[in-house]
């Protein structure tokens, strides 16, 4: 089982197939809102942790022209504690935007992306 926060590289998983599963999400990060989470990992053949556990802001620079020299975020503190009443089930959770600097990698940026499906997926 996989536990802690997930900054550590995942050393048992190829290092191409994990930059390819997340260009794909930092490409397109809107689109699939409400697919499970571990979607994010398994169509590149990568096995998801069994175990996910999110203490800290989870990050990548954003691709799109408007958001240039941006990040996109997800971080549970920042989730609205509504997020899952039923006057919002049809308003999927979407990522932060933020001008700060912050530590990225491809591991990162699939924790963003299973942390935002999973709050959609359980809608």
């Amino acid at each position: 089982v996989y536990t802690g926060c997930m900054i550590h590289w995942p050393w048992h998983i190829s290092k191409e197939q994990l930059a390819a599963a997340a260009k794909a999400f930092r490409d397109d990060e809107t689109k699939n809102n409400n697919l499970p989470p571990s979607s994010c990992f398994t169509p590149y053949k990568l096995q998801p942790p069994t175990f996910l556990h999110y203490c800290r802001r989870y990050g990548f620079p954003a691709t799109s022209k408007e958001d240039t020299g941006k990040f996109k975020f997800m971080a549970k503190r920042r989730v609205p504690h509504d997020v899952l009443e039923c006057e919002n089930v049809n308003e999927p959770l979407t990522l932060f935007t933020t001008i700060d600097s912050m530590e990225q990698n491809d591991w990162m940026t699939l924790t963003a992306c299973a942390m935002m499906r999973a709050v959609n997926y359980a809608k």
